[in-house]
């Protein structure tokens, strides 16, 4: 699953692609990553360079998991294996995720 940044909302892409978890903000620059994230949107700061925290609830949401059982397997077990790398808040409320930028949004 990818999470697609944009300039005033998330959107989640490749709803049954577990293995592949991230954050695309390639067309945002920093600034504008900083501002998404203040925003409230369901993007969160997070202590490691490059990464976010991305809200459970949102991802959920985005999901539509009732619609397939394939796709709550999914889920579940990308939760889990998060948590057991310690990806996963203490509340479970938010999970971690690397983030991509275009090169030339980086500065």
């Amino acid at each position: 699953m990818i999470v697609l940044a944009h300039s005033d909302r998330l959107e989640a892409l490749d709803h049954d692609d577990f293995g592949r978890f991230h954050v695309d903000a390639s067309s945002l620059t920093e600034d504008a990553l900083a501002d998404l994230i203040a925003a409230g949107v369901g993007l969160y700061p997070h202590a490691d360079p490059g990464h976010v925290w991305v809200d459970v609830d949102l991802l959920v949401r985005e999901l539509d998991l009732t619609s397939s059982a394939r796709r709550q397997d999914g889920w579940t077990r990308m939760l889990a294996y998060a948590s057991s790398k310690g990806w996963v808040d203490d509340h479970a409320t938010r999970i971690a995720a690397h983030v991509e930028r275009a090169a030339e949004n980086q500065h």
